[in-house]
């Protein structure tokens, strides 16, 4: 009977060819020759990077404390009939340079009167204050009402 691999026993597996070695980088961290204008480039480029990458580490650090503070704060707001009843805050993107907190606030039910608009308008400008008062944090905050939430 016919080996189906000719060479191999019964039980073996066939070998698979050696693996290609890696392929050198590009450019290596250090160059036999390199001009000092390079190796100057080569540095001030690290620290951009450094200096761009603690910037966003602590810009993060100011958006998570603002949505700390709003979270915690915001439900002690009240504006004539209208108490928070919840605050949902979340760090969104337009485009990754531009981060926003959008905060959700969901009111108690309104009383008989219903809510009055300009309640809810300084309910909105409260918590948007909130937000942005906090150093370093978000430039922008978005807050909207969910009215629809609280009518149960």
């Amino acid at each position: 009977m016919d080996e189906p691999y000719g060479h191999l026993h019964w039980g073996e597996r066939p070998r698979r060819p050696p693996a290609a070695p890696d392929p050198a980088p590009e450019r290596p961290a250090y160059r036999v020759g390199r001009s000092r204008a390079e190796a100057v480039a080569d540095a001030r480029r690290a620290r951009s990077d450094h200096l761009r990458r603690d910037r966003a580490e602590s810009f993060d650090r100011a958006v998570a404390k603002a949505v700390e503070v709003v979270a915690r704060e915001a439900a002690a707001v009240e504006a004539g009939g209208v108490r928070v009843a919840r605050v949902v805050a979340e760090k969104r993107w337009i485009d990754p340079e531009q981060p926003f907190l959008a905060v959700s606030v969901q009111v108690e039910p309104p009383g008989p009167g219903g809510w009055a608009e300009e309640d809810l308008e300084a309910v909105r400008a409260r918590v948007s204050a909130m937000a942005l008062a906090v150093p370093g944090g978000p430039r922008e905050v978005l807050v909207w009402i969910d009215r629809a939430a609280s009518r149960g």
